[in-house]
């Protein structure tokens, strides 16, 4: 198969295209209620010509469509008559003499644009013009005449309507004219689309790691020119692996940074130098990643020794935010909307560098230290300096002794159709419960498999990290723990005791084996494998014996969690567009989808009474865990955390807790949620990646 990942022209209706769906609506929208000359807006590489492509896919049988090229637009000598003659070329309609165009423009048009477009209204010619510079909409420029031309030829020829389409940002847009006109704007892809640029033109040869397509989202800053070359370079890098985990990322940024620097380069020099210097800044910041506030920055020149006032920085950083350089955190704190980005201009702009080549600020000397001889000792001053850092100390100690990991969030909803057990609000940590997960230190090392008691107490390492070791699961009686490891060279399921002891590969395959599920006499494990050349479900016994395959179709299965008594599957499936939820009994073909949304779900987990299965969702925005009936039903978000990813439940003996991993503290750890209450715990803390958790004795 070619690689799907399309980086070196704009997309055609043959290609796969995600996303600008709100884009196309309002533009419709515009048409409908009578607009014939709308503004379309993005910077170079957002795809403009890759969207006015897909507009026959959008528009009615009521409009005809003309792409009229105009890049580069600053070296067409008149480009009103360029206009005319790309009409008359699509259309086959000769053009009269260009005298008449010279003598009047306006008549000229209007009679000609009537011949090609007709005097109707059911069929009307929309005329993209593809692309002009933002640089040409100044106040008396040639182009603000021609867009006053065009307006005044539809004004009187409403069979005849305008995209005018403009590389640049809107807000860079100085003309009155083209200000007052409707301008729409191509904007980041959400979260899904991110998903389903990168996941679904190579489903048939690899499947990617959820966190893999979250960390090349916010490597592009949800760009989807820059996620097309990410994309394109993991497909190329995948060697034979029908899986690909987050590790694989670290082996294409260097690569994308170059692939994409003409991207980058343009969005640094649409920049100002004011925000140039910010930008710089901010990617200087050692330790900061990108991130900070306007005191931050101001700190960090004035320790560089550069005088730059606080109002200067905090304009730079909303001219930059307003553009979509920067995001908004909360609190007055920023990141760099695209982390590749961020690397490059540290790279490419060093700060001392983007200042000595601006000079827009008072640069300071370095003051000596004075020397230690002959200095008077204010006695009072230290008295009053060590009072102040004893009581600071005793603030710090009172702050640190406190619970930070606990806090409540949204109770569960209880409602008639949510029969769920209130009865032991506490988890009985009596039983000695564990939670076995993956850990890694940094994005270089391998993951290894760690336990932990239900309370955070007692991390152990199980295994060596000299391969990936991932997805652990406890056997129902604690004794024996199913991963996934590529010690073999590919992913396969292993089964070791739960000390680490006696690692053994129970699938022995050439192809990918993945999502290892204990059936609850431990007499079986589910698995999804790529040995049919796409994601099914498979079950075998638990010593590797009497492997039987329960999915057969084109498209991925996998992700299996069993029924408390042992008859039914749920799972994860695309086989309707999008990741949904299934169940299947193990003895029958029927298939029951039992979530329905737009947006990803995945993780399901079956509770141990049985009642319900916990699952993640991406449905919004972001990923959050949600319970439903067994059947589906009543599905309610249970961690309600807007500025944070939840994911990978599994459930506690007593149905009434989960454990997930999470990215809420700036860092994945394992957390408990008693869902009733919504209180929960961080078991882990710790600057380790820590994922995939499943709680067992």
């Amino acid at each position: 198969m070619n690689n799907p990942y399309i980086i070196d022209r704009p997309l055609t209706t043959r290609d796969w295209f995600v996303g600008r769906e709100q884009t196309f609506s309002l533009l419709i929208k515009r048409l409908s209620e009578g607009e014939r000359m709308v503004i379309l807006c993005g910077r170079r590489y957002s795809g403009k010509t890759s969207f006015i492509n897909q507009l026959p896919n959008y528009l009615s049988e009521s409009y005809r469509l003309a792409i009229i090229d105009l890049s580069p637009s600053e070296a067409i000598e008149d480009p009103l008559w360029t206009i005319f003659e790309q009409i008359a070329a699509i259309t086959q309609k000769p053009l009269p003499d260009k005298d008449g165009y010279l003598q009047d423009a306006y008549s000229f048009g209007l009679n000609y644009l009537r011949q090609v477009c007709g005097q109707g209204t059911r069929n009307v010619m929309l005329f993209c013009l593809d692309a002009v510079s933002v640089k040409a909409f100044t106040p008396g420029s040639r182009w603000e005449a021609i867009v006053n031309t065009l307006l005044d030829i539809i004004a009187s020829l409403p069979s005849a309507a305008f995209l005018l389409v403009v590389e640049g940002h809107h807000l860079d847009i100085k003309s009155a004219v083209i200000q007052a006109l409707p301008i729409l704007t191509l904007h980041p892809l959400d979260n899904q689309e991110v998903e389903d640029l990168v996941g679904v033109p190579a489903r048939s040869n690899v499947a990617y790691d959820f966190e893999l397509i979250r960390q090349a989202g916010v490597l592009a800053g949800n760009d989807p020119f820059i996620l097309q070359i990410i994309a394109r370079l993991l497909y190329e890098n995948r060697a034979n692996n029908s899986w690909l985990g987050p590790n694989a990322l670290d082996k294409v940024v260097r690569q994308a940074e170059e692939l994409a620097e003409p991207a980058f380069y343009d969005l640094w020099e649409e920049a100002t130098p004011q925000a140039q210097t910010i930008l710089a800044t901010f990617a200087a910041m050692t330790g900061h990643h990108g991130v900070g506030s306007a005191d931050d920055l101001t700190r960090y020149l004035r320790h560089r020794h550069v005088v730059v006032p606080k109002g200067d920085v905090e304009a730079g950083i909303t001219y930059l935010a307003d553009r979509g350089y920067l995001q908004k955190l909360g609190s007055g704190v920023y990141q760099f909307k695209s982390e590749l980005f961020r690397l490059w201009v540290r790279e490419q702009h060093p700060l001392q560098q983007v200042l000595s080549r601006h000079r827009l600020y008072k640069r300071t000397r370095p003051k000596k230290p004075a020397p230690w001889r002959g200095i008077k000792v204010d006695w009072f001053g230290v008295a009053l300096w060590s009072l102040a850092i004893g009581l600071l100390v005793g603030i710090v100690y009172i702050w640190q002794a406190r619970n930070t990991n606990l806090f409540r969030m949204t109770p569960f909803q209880v409602s008639k159709q949510t029969a769920i057990p209130t009865a032991g609000a506490g988890l009985d940590t009596s039983r000695n419960t564990v939670i076995v997960f993956q850990s890694r230190a940094t994005s270089d090392s391998n993951w290894v498999i760690a336990r932990i008691n239900n309370d955070g107490t007692e991390k152990t390492v199980l295994t060596d990290g000299e391969a990936n070791d991932m997805s652990p699961v406890i056997s129902p009686d604690g004794s024996r723990i199913a991963f996934v490891s590529d010690r073999d060279g590919n992913r396969e399921i292993y089964v070791m005791n739960a000390d680490g002891t006696n690692p053994v590969n129970l699938t022995r395959h050439v192809a990918e084996d993945w999502t290892p599920a204990w059936s609850p006499d431990g007499r079986y494990i589910a698995f999804s494998s790529f040995r049919d050349s796409n994601w099914e479900l498979y079950v075998m016994r638990s010593d590797g014996s009497e492997v039987t395959r329960l999915t057969e179709n084109v498209f991925a299965d996998y992700s299996p969690s069993w029924s408390p008594d042992g008859t039914k599957l749920a799972y994860v499936s695309d086989r309707d567009g999008n990741l949904e939820i299934y169940t299947k009994p193990l003895d029958s073909p029927i298939e029951t989808r039992i979530t329905n949304n737009p947006a990803t779900d995945q993780s399901p987990a079956w509770s141990p009474n049985g009642m319900f299965i916990a699952f993640a969702s991406y449905r919004d925005g972001n990923m959050e865990i949600y319970v439903a009936n067994a059947d589906g039903s009543n599905p309610q978000n249970v961690t309600e955390d807007p500025i944070s990813d939840d994911q990978a439940p599994a459930w506690a003996f007593d149905s009434l807790h989960l454990v997930f991993h999470s990215n809420r503290d700036h860092n994945w750890d394992i957390y408990t949620l008693e869902i009733t209450t919504g209180r929960r715990q961080n078991l882990t803390s710790s600057p380790e990646a820590d994922q995939f958790p499943h709680w067992g004795k």
